[in-house]
């Protein structure tokens, strides 16, 4: 017992019962099917063959659909609370003793050994090693192999009546066979069996070996990215502070707070500053790239209704202050009552690149066009500019990290090209779609994004496991369980 208890805890992950919990669904889909069928052949030889006596299938059939409304129930209650590796082998294992134990019943009924459809039982052999420890799968397999050949040996022997086959008589005779016959199929059978839980146990070692093989692989590239995680965290927080002191030192001293200067010293004091917020820009693109999956697994990323405009006229401002030495020209058209559900921070991210690399690609003037417009539940953004504008060869790869297009590193050396990633990993969060287009009159480029779900849509809790539920949502509020929270739980 020891020895079984320690194996069942052995097999099993966080990973590993969810695919338990999935073999026990398609376990009970299976057996409805097996439930149509008898009770469909059942109808069928009434009707086609009416002296034949069929209550006792019918019983087992009616058993067997009220066996499995019963698991149904079960399993639906289940899914709704934290249970144990053990409570599911117990669940799966009484549902196989149920089930051998009626179709063992049911053979007994139709010809013992000498019934064909006796091979039935190699189908369940296979489920019980997919579903069950090979100790466990073992002693319930032939200890229901061995109840169905104590009835066909006392029937056999005459100590409990022969059942002939149902259709003998009718043009299918099974007459019942002799001693010989009978341990000669006999034999077969367990031989057969046995052969098959012997393939099929090695087979789900395997299987299970490989599993946890995976399970550790994917374990080390989580240190190895967690690692990676934490370096850039520690670079990007060292790189920061200074940044800051820096660019706030020269704006004052450009403004004529430290005396007065001339424009020649301005100008440069200008450039430098600008050369500070591409860095500053650089380092918080660092920021929000390594702390985006962080805020999704730990619940941190909430959501609430904004303005759009009043969000667009913050990144104006905060664009207008930074490049002052440019002359920016806005060209915004969004109705001011279009409000979003959203991550206030993401949709800063998303339009802060978008408009960063506007003004970074583009000459004196820069020309920037914003426009929005309502599609149902979805919202269409549209961002463009008359800069250098992006190749089609190099649209795709512009959207991966650290990739810049040859023309952007041609004009403007400062940059690591995450801009752009950000930009599709929110987009992506969002189920929607960029498209990159040339700007008006074949000059700039244009980005039409498309995010799903975002006007006047409250995200509830739907059907399904703690954690399935938990990986459909896309934001929490204080208190809520995130999905690796519910994942350790499990």
């Amino acid at each position: 017992m020891n020895k079984l208890m320690m194996q069942m805890e052995e097999v099993v992950t966080p990973s590993h019962l969810d695919v338990l919990f999935t073999r026990v669904r398609w376990l009970i889909q299976m057996r409805w099917v097996f439930v149509t069928l008898i009770l469909l052949l059942c109808c069928l030889s009434g009707l086609f063959l009416p002296v034949i006596n069929l209550n006792k299938f019918f019983l087992f059939g009616f058993i067997l659909a009220v066996l499995n409304i019963t698991y149904t129930a079960i399993k639906i209650k289940t899914e709704k609370k934290t249970v144990s590796s053990t409570q599911i082998y117990a669940f799966s294992s009484i549902q196989l003793i149920f089930d051998y134990f009626i179709l063992s019943l049911f053979l007994y009924y139709s010809g013992g050994v000498a019934n064909p459809l006796i091979y039935i039982f190699l189908l369940h052999v296979i489920i019980s090693c997919l579903l069950l420890p090979n100790i466990l799968a073992f002693a319930i397999i032939f200890c229901s192999i061995g109840f169905f050949l104590t009835l066909a040996c006392l029937s056999q022997f005459g100590i409990l009546p022969y059942h002939l086959f149902p259709l003998a008589g009718h043009g299918i005779m099974i007459p019942k066979p002799t001693t010989t016959r009978f341990f000669l199929d006999a034999g077969c059978f367990v031989f057969v069996v046995t052969l098959i839980f012997y393939f099929a146990a090695n087979i789900t070692v395997l299987l299970r070996r490989r599993e946890e093989l995976l399970r550790q692989t994917i374990n080390e590239l989580k240190k190895m990215g967690d690692a990676r995680m934490r370096t850039m965290m520690h670079l990007a927080h060292d790189l920061k502070a200074p940044l800051a002191a820096a660019q706030s030192s020269i704006k004052s001293v450009a403004d004529g707070f430290a005396g007065p200067i001339s424009e020649k010293v301005r100008s440069i004091l200008i450039n430098a500053y600008r050369r500070c917020h591409n860095m500053t820009a650089m380092v918080r693109d660092m920021f929000d790239l390594i702390r985006f999956d962080e805020q999704i697994l730990r619940g941190e990323l909430t959501a609430e209704t904004f303005s759009l405009s009043e969000l667009v006229d913050n990144i104006k401002e905060q664009f207008g202050s930074a490049y002052q030495g440019k002359q920016i020209q806005w060209d915004v058209k969004i109705d001011p009552e279009i409000e979003m559900y959203a991550n206030v921070r993401q949709i800063d991210a998303l339009l802060s690149n978008l408009v960063s690399n506007a003004i970074k690609y583009s000459g004196d003037p820069v020309n920037i066009s914003i426009s929005a417009e309502k599609s149902g539940a979805d919202l269409i953004l549209s961002v463009s500019d008359c800069g250098i504008g992006i190749p089609a060869e190099e649209r795709e790869k512009v959207m991966e990290e650290f990739y810049r297009a040859v023309a952007a590193k041609n004009m403007e050396k400062d940059g690591i090209g995450l801009g752009l990633s950000i930009v599709q990993r929110i987009v992506k969060f969002y189920n929607g779609k960029v498209t990159i287009e040339s700007g008006p009159d074949n000059k700039g480029a244009k980005f039409t994004i498309l995010l799903s779900n975002v006007i006047g849509v409250q995200w509830p809790i739907g059907p399904g496991t703690d954690l399935e539920r938990a990986a459909k949502r896309r934001f929490f509020e204080p208190g809520d369980e995130s999905p690796k929270q519910i994942e350790v739980k499990w």
